[in-house]
């Protein structure tokens, strides 16, 4: 088995994606997440299991979410904005780390970072104008 200096098991994803490429259902993933609010500004997501390839695999993680207290929260978790800019931290190092390319084992250590503006406006209902949402993620 070769392993890559990033710990990545080379030869296994070259197999994944060969039986991928032979039957398309193989790469059928299904992620799922159950929230519950717990209180205040406070939510509990739970990952329970993983669907890929007809086949489920169970695993257990839970992700908090909430919001400081600036926004009127206990400031006991990171608040909803920040899960998903860390998911896609998360994803852009996934995707690029196994990749076997020369340059990819002259990594060493290396670091993501995203912002997003908000204007509050919006969400507050207080500007028509001013998008609810996310403007721009940097």
């Amino acid at each position: 088995m070769t392993i890559n200096p990033d710990g990545i098991n080379v030869p296994a994803l070259h197999q994944f994606a060969q039986a991928v490429a032979g039957d398309a259902s193989k790469g059928n993933a299904q992620f799922n997440v159950k929230t519950r609010w717990e209180h205040q500004t406070r939510s509990e997501a739970t990952v329970c299991h993983y669907t890929l390839g007809g086949t489920t695999h169970q695993r257990h993680f839970e992700i908090a979410a909430d919001e400081p207290t600036e926004l009127l929260g206990p400031n006991s978790a990171p608040n909803p904005q920040n899960l998903p800019m860390a998911a896609l931290n998360a994803s852009c190092q996934w995707a690029t780390l196994p990749m076997p390319q020369p340059w990819a084992s002259h990594f060493i250590a290396w670091r993501l970072e995203l912002a997003a503006n908000w204007d509050q406006r919006g969400f507050l209902g207080l500007d028509e104008t001013v998008n609810p949402g996310y403007d721009e993620i940097s």
